[in-house]
């Protein structure tokens, strides 16, 4: 919620992320949500902390191409976001957003590419995983892949994540 504090206040949490880390830098920080009239000054100040060696790379997460368009147009915008976490499954492929980008640079991360489990059933994926002697999950993570995203399943049950 430090976005709606301000500039200041993303970079307490910054500070204190680094403090509840041991560390001296982070490798990636994002805005976590293109809050109307709070976003690009929050992408400001992670620059500067970037500027500054505290963090490594910046990107921002749910992002539409509109909120990367206004990011980008902004003044004193000067680093391209590295990446933007959006949720990205077959359930929900959103094929423009991920060309537009593609063709800034930013890296997509796909949040929910297993839809909480909620897909573990469908016809169609049990169907996809039978004739690759594969589980959903990895039909989904493989999909995921091959449209250029980066795959990070979360998962709490430890059968999962050894899948």
């Amino acid at each position: 919620d430090a976005i709606y504090e301000g500039p200041a206040a993303v970079r307490a949490q910054v500070e204190r992320s680094l403090r509840d880390l041991r560390t001296d830098y982070l490798d990636l920080y994002l805005v976590h949500w293109p809050v109307p009239g709070k976003h690009v000054d929050a992408y400001l100040e992670l620059q500067k902390c970037r500027a500054e060696g505290l963090v490594r790379s910046i990107g921002v997460s749910n992002y539409a191409v509109e909120d990367v368009k206004e990011l980008l147009e902004a003044d004193g915008v000067n680093v391209v976001p590295a990446v933007n976490q959006i949720e990205l499954n077959p359930f929900l492929y959103r094929k423009e957003t991920l060309e537009y980008l593609a063709s800034k640079g930013i890296a997509i991360q796909a949040y929910r590419a297993l839809r909480d489990g909620k897909a573990f059933d469908d016809e169609t994926l049990l169907a996809v995983a039978a004739k690759h002697g594969a589980t959903t999950a990895q039909v989904l993570g493989s999909w995921c892949v091959a449209k250029g995203a980066i795959y990070m399943p979360k998962s709490t049950k430890r059968a999962r994540m050894l899948e």
